[in-house]
């Protein structure tokens, strides 16, 4: 079981920084390339991003960031803006939301906000998270959602879902992230020639 000392020395970047913060996580397997590792097909659109994703943000993204302390602050938790790696696998990183420990178990928060209904996790969302708990060696996720309308909350209170450790759904995901990172370094030493 960690405790606040052994997450704090796998901290890899913040987002207060944000060139580095990006920087280091286009050098490894995130919760949200992991988000989208459904298959071993998914890995070419993910190698593609960490090269050539010019996003910087939209409307919808600008929201779910104003709107991310006060859920975290409706869930109980603080805002997380570090970059964390797994223990054995410096390059498998993910920043929750939100840490917290619960009588000694580290538990995460992950906020989202939409403008759509949705009556359960989705598949991708659901990754997201256990890949989360894997990399910060979590035991729950408390999975918060809030609906809007035009960018208008539609309700007073958010949803909130735990969600439990998924170690079957974790080991599904640890073998295409492996792949990843073999065809990520392959792009790298490629590009690498290049110069």
């Amino acid at each position: 079981m960690p405790n606040l000392e052994d997450i704090q020395k796998r901290i890899v970047a913040s987002s207060d920084d944000r060139d580095a913060w990006l920087t280091a996580r286009n050098a490894g397997v995130t919760a949200t390339n992991a988000g989208k590792l459904a298959s071993p097909e998914s890995i070419d659109s993910i190698l593609k991003s960490k090269f050539f994703d010019g996003f910087t943000g939209n409307p919808a993204t600008d929201w779910g960031l104003e709107r991310e302390p006060f859920l975290l602050d409706w869930a109980g938790f603080e805002q997380n803006k570090n970059l964390f790696h797994a223990v054995d696998e410096r390059r498998f990183m993910a920043t929750p939301d939100g840490i917290r420990f619960d009588n000694g178990e580290l538990v995460l928060c992950q906020v989202k906000t939409t403008g759509k209904t949705m009556s359960k996790i989705p598949a991708h969302y659901y990754r997201q998270v256990q890949w989360e708990m894997f990399v910060m060696d979590a035991v729950r996720c408390h999975y918060v959602v809030e609906q809007h309308q035009d960018f208008v909350p539609v309700s007073l209170e958010p949803t909130l879902e735990i969600i439990e450790r998924d170690n079957e759904a974790i080991a599904l995901l640890k073998p295409l992230a492996y792949a990843l990172l073999t065809r990520l370094d392959e792009a790298n030493a490629f590009e690498q020639e290049m110069q």
